[in-house]
C-alpha cells in the first residue's frame, strides 16, 4: 500500500475528531468576530487546529493500537486493521504537528502558545511516560479542555489576545463536554479502559450517576446562555431556543437512565450531537453584528 494511501485512510479514521476541533476554532473566530473576522488569520487557525488535531489523535491511535483490538468499532481503524503502518503514523504525527505550530506561530506569538498548549496536553494525554488518560477525572478534563484551547487559538488568532465572550462560550461548551461524554462516548469504552487501568468515568461511575450528569449539562448550558446575554453582550434572543431543545432532551432521558442499552445510547447519542451542535450556532448567531441591515 502506498504511503499517500496509508496517510489519507488514516485521517478518513479520524475525520470526525479532526473536524470537531477545526469547527470550535472556526465558531471561536466567528464569535470573536461577530460573524466578520479576519479572513486570513481565521485560516491559517483553522488550518493550524486541524493539524494539530491530525497529529495528536493519529498518535493516540499508534499508542492504543493494542487496546483498540478490544473494541468493536476501534478494531476497524487503520493501524489495528493492518491498512496502514505504525511508521506512516509516527511520520504523519511528525509532519502535521510541526506544521500546525509553524503556522500558528507565523501569525502571532500568544496563538502559537495556545497552539502549543493544545498540542502538548493532547499528546501527553496518550504519550506513555505520562499518560494522562489512566488519570481519573484527569482523561476526562483534557478531552474536554480542547473546546476552550481552541476558543483560545480563535481568540488570539483574531484579537492577539484573550476575547472573554468567545472564550466564555468556549469554556461553556467545555463544561457541556466533560458532563456528556461518559454516558454518550466512553460508556462504549468500559472493557478496555477497565482491563488496560484506564480511568474514565464511565469506568468508575454508576450509570444513573452518568445520566444524572447528562441532564446536568443541559441545565448548565441554559444557564451560561442566560448569563453570556446579561453579562457578554451576546443577544436577548439566546436562551430562548437552547431552553426549548432542552425540554426536547429531558425527554428522552426516563428512557436511557434505568440502565444502559446500546441502542437507546446510540439514539440518544444523536440528539445530543444535535443539541450541542445547535447550542455552537446559537450562540454564534446571538454574536453576530447585523447593524448593518437596518
Amino acid at each position: 500500500m502506498s504511503k499517500i494511501r496509508e496517510v489519507k485512510v488514516l485521517i478518513a479514521s479520524r475525520a470526525e475528531a479532526i473536524f470537531l476541533w477545526s469547527w470550535m476554532t472556526i465558531l471561536s473566530c466567528l464569535i470573536i468576530g461577530r460573524g466578520f473576522p479576519p479572513l486570513f488569520n481565521t485560516f491559517m487557525a483553522v488550518v493550524s487546529s486541524m493539524l494539530i488535531a491530525t497529529s495528536v489523535y493519529i498518535y493516540n491511535d499508534a499508542i492504543d493500537r493494542e487496546m483498540d483490538r478490544l473494541n468493536e468499532v476501534k478494531k476497524n481503524r487503520p493501524i489495528v486493521a493492518g491498512s496502514a503502518t505504525v511508521k506512516t503514523a509516527f511520520q504523519l504525527v511528525a509532519v502535521t504537528g510541526i506544521l500546525g505550530l509553524l503556522i500558528s506561530a507565523y501569525v502571532n506569538v500568544m496563538m502559537f502558545i495556545s497552539s502549543l498548549a493544545f498540542f502538548v496536553i493532547f499528546f501527553i494525554y496518550s504519550m506513555p511516560q505520562i499518560r494522562l488518560k489512566r488519570m481519573f477525572v484527569v482523561k476526562d478534563l483534557v478531552i474536554a479542555s480542547g473546546f476552550i484551547l481552541c476558543s483560545l487559538i480563535g481568540s488570539t488568532a483574531v484579537m492577539g489576545g484573550i476575547h472573554w465572550p468567545g472564550v466564555f462560550a468556549g469554556f461553556s461548551f467545555c463544561v457541556l463536554g466533560f458532563l456528556v461524554n461518559p454516558s454518550i462516548n466512553d460508556s462504549f469504552d468500559v472493557e478496555e479502559d477497565r482491563k488496560y487501568g484506564i480511568r474514565s468515568l464511565a469506568a468508575e461511575l454508576s450509570w444513573h450517576t452518568q445520566v444524572q450528569m447528562l441532564g446536568a449539562a443541559v441545565i448548565y448550558i441554559v444557564a451560561a446562555s442566560v448569563y453570556a446575554v446579561y453579562n457578554l453582550g451576546f443577544n436577548r434572543i439566546l436562551p430562548v431556543p437552547v431552553i426549548l431543545f432542552s425540554i426536547l432532551v429531558f425527554k428522552q432521558l426516563p428512557a436511557i437512565y434505568p440502565e444502559f442499552i446500546a441502542e437507546k445510547i446510540l439514539s440518544m447519542r444523536k440528539t445530543i450531537k444535535a443539541f450541542v451542535f445547535f447550542t455552537h450556532l446559537m450562540f454564534l448567531a446571538s454574536s453576530l453584528n447585523l447593524s448593518f441591515l437596518f
